[in-house]
């Protein structure tokens, strides 16, 4: 979770692929949809935000 997301996903490290078994897909999923939800998005200088703004419109789509 941490590495698709640290830095906005504007790192080497990054992933862009899941590969999960069929047979434990729907809990992966939802454990992940949960997480990623948990997370807050917002103002950099607010401490209770965990990630922030995107640096272009070309890495928000890439990243989205």
């Amino acid at each position: 979770m941490e590495a698709i997301f640290r830095n906005a996903g504007q790192i080497c490290l990054a992933g862009s692929r899941l590969f999960i078994h069929t047979s434990i897909y729907d809990e992966v999923m939802a454990r992940f949809v949960a997480a990623a939800e948990a997370l807050t998005i917002g103002d950099p200088f607010d401490p209770s935000t965990r990630f922030s703004a995107l640096s272009s419109k070309k890495h928000f789509e890439k990243v989205a």
